[in-house]
């Protein structure tokens, strides 16, 4: 997506975030539904006026392992200037 969220709300009945963009009114709030276990998102202001982040500190070992590890094991000679500018955006997979 490229954008930078901040946790308003992180708990286990509701969570909130939002752009960190100064400026940004992309925003999305969710509360947890009568079963205890499906999130409902209830909010959503899907209006992006920031640049797009590169540097993302959410983009954490276990979602790139779980990203691009069937591209890995296909590919196992694959350099990993590859999958840098893939997280990056510039290819897409």
């Amino acid at each position: 997506m490229g954008i930078e969220l901040k946790r308003v709300k992180n708990d286990r009945v509701r969570q909130t975030y939002k752009c960190i963009g100064d400026g940004c009114g992309w925003k999305a709030h969710s509360s947890c539904m009568i079963d205890g276990v499906t999130l409902m998102t209830k909010t959503l202001v899907d209006q992006y006026e920031c640049q797009r982040v590169y540097n993302n500190k959410d983009a954490k070992v276990k979602w790139i392992v779980v990203k691009f590890e069937k591209l890995v094991m296909s590919n196992h000679n694959m350099d990993m200037k590859v999958i840098g500018d893939l997280l990056r955006g510039a290819i897409r997979c």
